[in-house]
């Protein structure tokens, strides 16, 4: 069995590691930071969403600035997966997770799934060429 060309030019393991470890140290600072950091009024918290999706569709076109447009969807898959596996579990386990933060497993799970989407339709938008790399 050979693999296909596209399969050889991105590393799909390396970006689902890759995925792992960014989702862990994420995790690790939203664990390891004092509660009061997210104690803001909601027009604080709304810039401060707006700034990170931003920022995150920044990272994911960097993630995908060199890989080939028909490996972009799959590439950015690989890397949020993990962390889309590893957040349905801190979400379900929220109050024991992060005894640091507010309650609000709803808010928390529904942000990780803002985030996770912006990834994804970055990657589309690559790959349609919506938006270049």
């Amino acid at each position: 069995m050979t693999m296909s060309s596209s399969a050889r030019e991105t590393p799909l393991g390396r970006f689902a590691l890759t995925g792992f470890a960014a989702w862990a140290m994420a995790t690790a600072a939203l664990r390891l930071a004092p509660g009061r950091a997210f104690e803001v009024t909601p027009p604080a918290a709304a810039v401060a969403i707006a700034a990170a999706l931003l920022l995150l569709a920044g990272v994911a076109r960097l993630l995908l600035r060199g890989v080939s447009p028909a490996s972009r969807v799959a590439a950015m898959t690989a890397f949020v997966l993990p962390g889309m596996i590893g957040d349905s579990l801190t979400t379900a386990l929220y109050g024991v997770v992060f005894p640091n933060l507010p309650n609000g497993a709803g808010v928390f799970g529904g942000l990780m799934l803002l985030a996770y989407s912006v990834m994804l339709a970055v990657s589309l938008a690559m790959t349609s060429g919506r938006l270049t790399p």
